[in-house]
Parts: C-alpha cells; structure tokens; sequence
C-alpha cells in the first residue's frame, strides 16, 4: 500500500482503535464519581491494578512473543495453528493460576490490602477478569499484523461497546458498586473469548505443538515479561503505598481519579509511538540523521500538544464530576500530567532500545525507576501528603527518561539530544510556572491552563517548522506497510 491516505489512514485507525478499551475508564467517570464514594473509586483503582498484574502473567505473558514470531509463518495455516495453540496453552495455564489464587484466597486479599477485604467477589473477578483479557488478544494481534482492518475495526468496537454498556448497566441501573463494575468487566471480556474461540475453533484445544509454537516463544517473554511487569509496578506501586501507609481512603480515591485522568497522556504517547516506530527504525537503518532528527521533534511536539490539551481539559472538569472531593483535586491536574512529558521522552529513546534488541536495559530503568517510586513516596508521604505523592511520580518519570536516554545512546547513538532537550525545558518550565501563579493564588486556575496551552503552542511552533510537518507526511506516504 504506497498512497499516502491510505498509509495515514491505518497507521490513525490501528492507533485509534487501540486506545479504545483503555479509554473507557476515563469515560466512565462520570459515572465512577456519581455511584462510587471516594473510598470505593480508590478500592476500584487497586482491583483495576490487580487486573493489570495478572494480565501481564496471563499464559506467562506469551501473546507478546506473536509481535516477535508471526512473521516467521509464512504459512497462513501454520500462523493459525501457531494463534490457536497460543490461545490453548493460555487457557489451560490461567486456569491452573485461577484455582491456586482461588484457595490462597483471603491469604492473597491480606497481602494487597491493608483493610479486610475478602477474596469473594471483588478480589475473584479482578483476577479472573485480567487473566482472560490477555488471551483473545493474540487474536487482534494476529489482526493487526496482517492488516486485516475491517475485522479488526469490527472486534475492536464491538469489545468496547460491551464494556461500555454492561458497566453502566450493573452499576446505574443494578446498583451493584465495585462489584457490578468488576462483574460486568468479567462478562464482556468472557463473551470475547467466547468469540474468539468461535473463530479460531479449527486450531483451539488441539494438540499443542510445543516444539514450534510455545517453547521458543516462552523464551522471548520469559525475558520481556519482568521487564513489564516492573514497568507496571513502577508505575502503580504509589496505590498500594497510599492504602498500606495511610488511613486515608479518601487520598486513595482522590490521587486514583487523578491519575486516571493523566493517564490520558499515555494514550497518546502510545498513539503517537505506534505510528512513528516503523518509519524510525527504517531511518535508523539507513543512518538518516536529518529524517531521525526530524522524527524525534515531531513527537516530542505531539506529545507536547496532547499533554497541554489534557491539562487544558482535565483541569476543567467541574461540570462532569458530580462528587465534591474530587473536583477539589482538580487543581494538581497540571502537574501532574505535565509530568508526561518525561514519559513521551522514555517512550520515543525507547525505540533506540528496541532496534539495537538490548532488552536487559529495560530491567534496568524500569527497575531503578520501581526503587525511586517507592523510597519517594515513603519519604514524602507523610511530610506533603497529596502533593508529596505527586511530586514523587513526577520525579520518578524524569528518573526513568534520563535512565532511558542514557542506555538508549549506548543501545543506538542519535544527536538529537539538544532538540529534545529544549522542548522538554521549554514545557516544563512552562507549565511549572503557570501552576505555581495558580497554587499560589495570582491567577486564577482557568487562566492558568489557558496560559500554558498557548505557550505551549508557540514553544511547538518555534521548534516544529511547517516543512519539516510536510516532510514527514511525505516521507511516510512513501512508505509500503
């Protein structure tokens, strides 16, 4: 496929769609914040972590490895029957992961949390629920990477559209809480395996060709694996630290809604990343500076944009939020998503990681950045309380792109370093200033937000030249996916 529409219009469509599914949590929260105490939503958050956790061990991981291995089937039935024994050796190892969390039970509950919670329902459906939506995702990958648009769209929505329907309709109109959000989580995830079991049922439950399809590809996650799942916890571990080091349920809920409306960034950064990777790693290849150059700025100007919108947006919730608590948090919207900013950084020196295939590198910052998080919070938690929780996140992100950036030019060296770094700068600097106006009572917070998006824009305009946007669309458009 060489015209340029049509390249821009499934690498838009494959990012789009997969920001779907993560996207309906922060739909949602008009509903989470009407129906759901701040405690509640702040339990919700740490079940939806629990889900997180044990996605990333669903079938120890193994559908990442189909990225990796299905292009070694050349094959179309092989690369089903490869899908199909995926799918098989996932189903049977969640199941015998289910029933040893399930008689650990309340023994597991007394580890995660703090308070007494029981096993039963809530703990029950969050595991269930992250083990079986790892396993229909070989299928959309298997989708994805044969350009198969129309079934991909098609699934895509439909999950979304379940989700979306079954939560509203178990806690809206059922009354059910936590539980009626995790019960109803539990049923669209089952109904699409259900369908993807349907159509792949020529190679599932067959013999297992583990010599070919499970073994090698355990090799691969078995390292990539700890890598994730350190990420996650780097990324999560603050949660936890709240509901373990305080008393205060009400932080919990409160710093959760916060966080799941900067989450937002990472959405995008995710979009943005999908898009620019195979066009990088082929300026990579060709040593192409000016192009890779050209690249990096277009990125970090994107995520600059995405991360000033959110902030522009978020801060002005007020209206959607109907509960009182946590409208009054609003206000630390723009720094904490102005820390993103570090991510998108983490994201793009990543791809340097990647193209060199020096995974060990990953352990290693999202392992430091894991031990930053957690020696942080200890030490501003109690001292700042809610603000002390931010900056900690904050701090952790910027440890983890300088870590990035670091073993990203020992990986694969670039020089554009000194463009990065004067977006980054300029932002930041940007969006401190306007909050501390804001914090501090000069301005108002509406003003703020303002203030820092039009900045952000003419910081965008005076490193982003209109031509080199056209030549990245052009290069791009030239390009065969």
């Amino acid at each position: 496929m060489t015209n340029r529409k049509e390249l821009i219009k499934a690498t838009l469509l494959f990012a789009g769609l997969s920001l779907l599914q993560p996207l309906s949590n922060f739909l949602l929260l008009p509903v989470y914040t009407k129906y759901l105490s701040v405690e509640q939503y702040g339990y919700f958050s740490i079940l939806n972590n629990v889900s997180v956790f044990f996605s990333i061990l669903s079938g120890l991981n193994i559908v990442t490895a189909i990225v990796a291995f299905y292009k070694s089937y050349k094959n179309k039935t092989d690369l089903r029957k490869f899908i199909g024994d995926v799918i098989t050796f996932s189903i049977y190892f969640n199941l015998a992961l289910l029933l040893i969390f399930t008689l650990w039970g309340n023994g597991f509950s007394r580890l995660i949390f703090k308070a007494d919670i029981p096993f039963f329902p809530n703990v029950f459906y969050a595991i269930a629920f992250g083990l079986i939506s790892n396993v229909f995702i070989a299928h959309f990958n298997c989708l994805k990477y044969e350009r198969r648009l129309r079934e991909f769209a098609l699934l895509t929505i439909v999950q979304f559209v379940i989700l979306m329907a079954l939560q509203y309709l178990f806690i809206v109109t059922f009354q059910k809480n936590i539980s009626g959000a995790l019960a109803a989580r539990l049923i669209a995830v089952s109904l699409m395996l259900l369908i993807t079991l349907l159509l792949n049922y020529r190679y599932v439950f067959k013999k297992i060709d583990f010599g070919s399809n499970i073994i090698p590809q355990l090799k691969y996650s078995v390292i990539t694996g700890p890598a994730v799942l350190i990420g996650w916890l780097s990324a999560y571990v603050d949660r936890f630290i709240i509901e373990h080091r305080t008393n205060n349920t009400e932080m919990l809920g409160q710093y959760s809604f916060l966080a799941t409306i900067c989450a937002l960034a990472d959405l995008g950064i995710y979009a943005f990343n999908s898009a620019v990777q195979p066009y990088l790693f082929d300026s990579f290849a060709g040593k192409e500076t000016n192009s890779i150059r050209n690249y990096y700025k277009m990125f970090i100007g994107g995520t600059i944009l995405c991360i000033s919108g959110l902030i522009l947006v978020g801060s002005n919730l007020q209206f959607l939020i109907k509960n009182e608590s946590m409208r009054s948090i609003l206000n630390m919207v723009p720094l904490m998503a102005g820390g993103y900013i570090f991510m998108g950084v983490a994201s793009i020196y990543s791809l340097q990681i990647t193209y060199a295939r020096k995974s060990v590198y990953y352990l290693i910052t999202y392992g430091g950045a894991l031990v930053t998080n957690i020696i942080l919070n200890l030490l501003f938690i109690d001292k700042l309380g809610m603000l002390g929780i931010i900056i900690a996140s904050v701090l952790t992100k910027f440890l983890l792109s300088a870590l990035m950036v670091y073993f990203a030019q020992k990986s694969y060296k670039t020089k554009v370093l000194r463009p990065v770094l004067f977006l980054v700068v300029a932002f930041t600097l940007n969006v401190l200033l306007f909050w501390i106006l804001s914090y501090k009572g000069f301005i108002s917070l509406k003003l703020s937000v303002i203030g820092q998006f039009v900045v952000s824009g003419l910081i965008i305009l005076l490193a982003v030249k209109r031509k080199q946007f056209k030549q990245f669309l052009f290069r791009n458009g030239q390009k065969e996916i």
